[in-house]
């Protein structure tokens, strides 16, 4: 493990098949990434809110047998209306950043 985690790191794993798996780091290599350099990046880009990633991931679960449209368009009709309040309330994202960081202050057993 890299130096730069140690101590505070957590660990994600998944199971792909043998085959899967050298696809999969064979892509990488041409890409000159590693498994886990690509895995951060994608980490950070869902929860940066990354607009090409959530539009890989609406195109996901579009073509998905495990997310039925029914949920897709509950899940993307609910987004919009948090969207949409915290707009008229005038909360921006670097307000819930500033909400995050003062209860972790106040409550770092968090």
């Amino acid at each position: 493990m890299s130096k730069k985690f140690e101590g505070e790191a957590q660990k994600i794993q998944f199971y792909a098949n043998k085959d899967a798996h050298i696809r999969f780091r064979v892509s990488l290599e041409e890409h000159n990434m590693t498994m886990s350099e690509f895995l951060r990046a994608c980490c950070n880009a869902i929860t940066e809110n990354d607009e090409q990633m959530l539009q890989f991931i609406d195109s996901y679960k579009e073509s998905s047998e495990k997310h039925s449209k029914r949920n897709n368009k509950i899940t993307k009709k609910d987004l919009q209306t948090g969207d949409s309040i915290l707009k008229d309330l005038g909360i921006e994202e670097e307000d819930i950043e500033s909400l995050f960081d003062f209860i972790a202050d106040q409550h770092p057993e968090i």
